[in-house]
């Protein structure tokens, strides 16, 4: 079975690291078998998707993902799909 893999926000002053108000949510993800990875949530709100998951591996298959984060605006969530 494919697991979803979550998407947690990274810290805006240290790319690559969580945003501190996600770190404990993340550790316990992790804790039961699912794999994270980190967005730019600044890239974002000002609408670079390739920007904002230009970091995340290929899974070489289509995945199921689940967004942990700040809110964005509508429009924003049709990045995920692309």
């Amino acid at each position: 079975m494919n697991v979803p893999l979550i998407l947690f926000p990274e810290e805006p002053s240290a790319p690559g690291k969580i945003d501190s108000e996600f770190a404990y949510e993340e550790e316990a993800a992790r804790s039961i078998g699912f794999r994270t990875e980190r967005y730019d949530h600044e890239a974002v709100e000002s609408g670079d998707a390739v920007a904002a998951l230009g970091r995340l591996s290929d899974s070489g298959d289509k995945q199921r993902v689940i967004l942990r984060g700040w809110m964005v605006p509508g429009e924003a969530y049709g990045y995920w799909g692309e």
